[in-house]
């Protein structure tokens, strides 16, 4: 069993979702060179699992949540700060923290459990024509669990699990998906329920643009 370390930080401040990436920086900014605040590197983009990963949790509360090493470096950038000063767009903003939480959780291949998954992005140009193609709603749920299914292991593997015995998910509630935007390409974005037998940390991102909150994971009680 492997323990994976999560400290989530959120603060008593408000944001939209269109805000989450103005966020983002705004914090990298005052973290300076530590790329896992922002996943770039001097050659560029780290396609990493991101370590550090901005949200909102509590009602749109500004929230950010470091795993393993992301969650020292959070710890550490923190300190015995009770607020922080930064720069949100244009606008110079005063962040009190409302909550620092840290746990440890068993990454590992379990019973059953039960997610609640926000603002998921499991499609690229590539499979969303392969998605589109598809005939029937059940075609499109069995393609969806097989791309969850390879987000979990993903995951496992950015944070150095391996599971032994063979991983399950099965996708029991899907709403209606709705088109959004990043950097001007169309994404397809779905808030589903799910099953599965891994037992995954609370908060953290499945899919695409996760450091940006997409994909946030939610435990629901059976």
């Amino acid at each position: 069993m492997e323990q994976i370390k999560t400290t989530k930080i959120v603060f008593d401040y408000k944001i939209a979702g269109r805000q989450i990436a103005l966020f983002r920086g705004a914090i990298s900014s005052l973290a300076g060179r530590d790329d896992v605040f922002h996943n770039h590197s001097a050659d560029g983009v780290n396609y990493r699992y991101p370590k550090i990963q901005y949200k909102t949790t509590e009602g749109d509360l500004a929230t950010i949540l470091g795993i393993n090493e992301g969650a020292e470096a959070l710890t550490t950038f923190i300190g015995d700060q009770q607020e922080i000063s930064a720069t949100i767009g244009k606008e110079r903003k005063l962040l009190k923290i409302k909550s620092i939480t840290t746990t440890q959780h068993e990454l590992n291949a379990t019973s059953t459990c039960i997610y609640k998954i926000a603002s998921w992005l499991p499609l690229n140009s590539g499979n969303y024509k392969e998605y589109m193609a598809k005939t029937s709603l059940a075609e499109r749920i069995a393609m969806l669990e097989s791309i969850l299914k390879g987000n979990i292991l993903s995951f496992a593997k950015g944070v150095g699990v391996f599971f032994e015995s063979r991983i399950e998910c099965f996708i029991t509630d899907l709403d209606h998906a709705k088109i959004v935007k990043y950097k001007n390409v169309d994404l397809m974005e779905f808030d589903a329920q799910f099953r599965t037998n891994v037992s995954l940390p609370p908060y953290i991102g499945l899919g695409k643009l996760v450091s940006l909150g997409h994909g946030t994971i939610i435990p629901k009680h059976k």
